[in-house]
């Protein structure tokens, strides 16, 4: 059910075309068969397929958010943007980015977008957790590092994933994740809210 892209030094795996509609129903709070998910789909398919070929170029952001990172142990971000190189944009080793739609064990459920996912999460003792993520920006030519956030892990988990919510929300067409995160569509999970 996944298809691999060839990525220099990197092998990422995108979840099939339904997968993707579920993830992004959830994100858009609509049916993962409406125009506005399929569209979105198209989009991180392009996404993911511009990439392939991203250069280390990129990881030298163009522009960064403002925020205080200063003492960040650990870096939450989901597989947007351009992962394989946030860690070195960020000045990190790869060890220090966890990205919760990874395929790691453990999977935990988690609500995530209103709805109960499996996540791959930071273990439970007291860290500095910064949320970012490496995107392209609109040229699509430069990359700027987005951070919705610094956080005191676990204490502030729930403002953590909050914070990821809203990244992943701004930069829906370039989320590429490899799996289904929960176990149905939005219409399915959330029959109360999405019709």
């Amino acid at each position: 059910m996944l298809k691999r892209l060839r990525q220099p030094g990197h092998g990422h795996l995108l979840a099939e075309h339904r997968d993707l509609a579920l993830n992004l129903s959830f994100v858009l709070h609509e049916r993962s068969d409406s125009r506005a998910v399929q569209s979105a789909v198209r989009a991180c398919r392009a996404h993911a397929s511009e990439i392939r070929n991203a250069g280390p170029d990129l990881a030298r952001p163009a522009t960064a958010s403002e925020h205080d990172h200063a003492g960040v142990t650990l870096w939450l971000t989901a597989t947007i943007g351009l992962p394989p190189l946030m860690a070195q944009a960020l000045g990190a080793s790869p060890e220090q980015v966890i990205s919760v739609d990874s395929n790691m064990d453990p999977l935990r459920p988690f609500q995530f977008f209103r709805a109960t996912a499996s996540l791959f999460l930071p273990d439970a003792r007291q860290q500095r957790v910064g949320v970012a993520a490496l995107v392209l920006r609109p040229d699509r030519r430069t990359s700027h590092i987005a951070i919705s956030g610094v956080h005191e892990w676990p204490a502030e988990r729930d403002a953590a994933i909050r914070s990821l919510e809203r990244l992943i929300q701004g930069h829906a067409g370039q989320w590429m994740p490899s799996r289904a995160l929960w176990s149905a569509p939005a219409e399915a999970l959330l029959i109360d809210e999405v019709y």
